[in-house]
């Protein structure tokens, strides 16, 4: 179940196998959001907690990890950054803490911001920022072109992290070449636009 409780079981886990000095946690995180920055974990018929910034970053610091990559794919994600960034953590948002973001929904495989960063930014490139940046640029251009108020979608990076991720980037380069994106990725139709009603859990 994907609830508060177990995705902080599964943090400690991982920060119990990897090399928690060395290697780097990436961190997907997608569902709706509310303008009181939580992020909603439904699993009806049972009472499940939301999961708001300061309870998130608690389990990544419990967790012992210190290398992040948190993305986080929810309405009003913005409001995750505050509480998440420090020199070692890269955060993405798919929007700012005052703004929706689109493409979620029953009949959606993907998030405009989710398809953005995996189907065209990452597989471009390996250095997240740069694939950040690519994803944001399509979004931006999606948003305008549907008529939507823009997500604005956010990233920080302090200088120590970047340094790690353009490492990381070298490395798994030389091991295998990146793969430009296909262009049925930027082609698809537009997914059902879907809206989080102003409420915790919506």
């Amino acid at each position: 179940i994907a609830s508060a409780t177990n995705l902080g079981r599964v943090l400690r886990h991982l920060g119990g196998v990897m090399n928690r000095e060395e290697d780097v946690l990436v961190l997907y995180l997608t569902t709706h959001g509310s303008r009181n920055h939580r992020l909603a974990v439904d699993f009806w018929p049972l009472p499940l907690n939301t999961i708001n910034p300061k309870q998130l970053r608690q389990m990544l610091d419990d967790s012992g990890i210190r290398w992040r990559v948190i993305m986080v794919s929810a309405c009003f994600s913005g409001g995750f950054i505050e509480a998440l960034q420090d020199p070692h953590t890269l955060v993405m948002t798919a929007a700012d803490a005052k703004h929706e973001s689109f493409g979620c929904g029953v009949l959606s495989s993907f998030t405009y911001f989710g398809q953005a960063l995996f189907e065209i930014g990452l597989r471009e490139t390996r250095f997240f920022p740069d694939a950040f940046r690519l994803a944001a640029a399509h979004i931006a251009a999606r948003e305008q072109k549907e008529r939507l108020t823009p997500s604005n979608p956010q990233m920080v990076v302090a200088p120590p992290m970047e340094k790690k991720l353009a490492a990381l980037a070298r490395e798994l380069d030389r091991r295998v070449p990146p793969t430009v994106a296909p262009a049925t990725a930027v082609a698809k139709p537009p997914a059902p636009v879907a809206r989080c009603p102003d409420t915790p859990g919506c």
